[in-house]
């Protein structure tokens, strides 16, 4: 049977979100290709540009739209398991003014997707894993990469107006022995550009509803409509 599901929580991002501003001021001599990142931060959504050059990151930290005035940040090196196979990667992370974080991890491999986390109220690094607000680490549409070309490069909305997503493309249950898995966060542009909140920075008294709509009985009934508040966490 036919049927739609619509996520009753308001706060959706506003059209100008599709046109950003993608310049940047003057930029460093680059020892390799640059992959260049956006990020929006905050309720003015504030242009932090990111630019990855090997083994260093350059970061707009003074937020003046500029690279080359910023002392890149060295990138750490290691090897880790994922998927029960071996993968190089540098890992990244930076404070921005606010006291917000950033950790970026970067695999060599395209095959497996990269990790983007966001925090709040620290100062230093090594960032707390406890800390963590949003991540991007792949979504539904794909997993998100840096771009050589920054009018193509994804760009991520943190700490902005929020919404709901399901969790990868699985269709909706039809059972009651079957879950349907949603994350609430903020859209980006480009695939895998999602950013979610941590389960634990949701509060705790808070519980989105899930409005499911069906078709009538008949071609000439009404639709049936079910309000289900969403509070089992993961």
């Amino acid at each position: 049977m036919p049927h739609c599901i619509i996520f009753a929580l308001s706060l959706m991002l506003n059209a100008d979100f599709q046109n950003v501003d993608r310049s940047i001021g003057k930029e460093p001599k680059y020892a390799g290709k640059p992959r260049y990142a956006l990020l929006l931060i905050g309720p003015d959504a504030r242009r932090v540009w990111l630019a990855q050059d090997g083994d260093l990151l350059y970061v707009d930290t003074n937020g003046d739209g500029a690279l080359a005035d910023e002392e890149p940040v060295k990138g750490k090196r290691d090897r880790v398991t994922r998927h029960e196979a071996d993968w190089d990667r540098v890992t990244f992370e930076v404070v921005l003014p606010g006291k917000i974080g950033l950790h970026y991890e970067s695999y060599d491999d395209p095959k497996i997707n990269d990790y983007l986390f966001l925090y709040t109220d620290v100062t230093k690094t090594p960032l707390p894993r406890d800390k963590i607000h949003q991540g991007a680490s792949g979504d539904a549409e794909g997993d998100f990469r840096f771009t050589e070309k920054r009018d193509e490069c994804p760009v991520f909305r943190f700490l902005g107006p929020l919404t709901m997503r399901p969790l990868g493309a699985k269709a909706f249950p039809h059972s009651e022995e079957e879950d349907l898995t949603i994350r609430v966060g903020t859209h980006g542009i480009g695939k895998g550009t999602f950013v979610s909140l941590e389960t634990d920075r949701v509060p705790g008294d808070v519980h989105p509803q899930a409005e499911i709509v069906f078709p009538g009985k008949t071609l000439d009934a009404p639709p049936i409509k079910l309000k289900v508040p969403l509070k089992q966490r993961c």
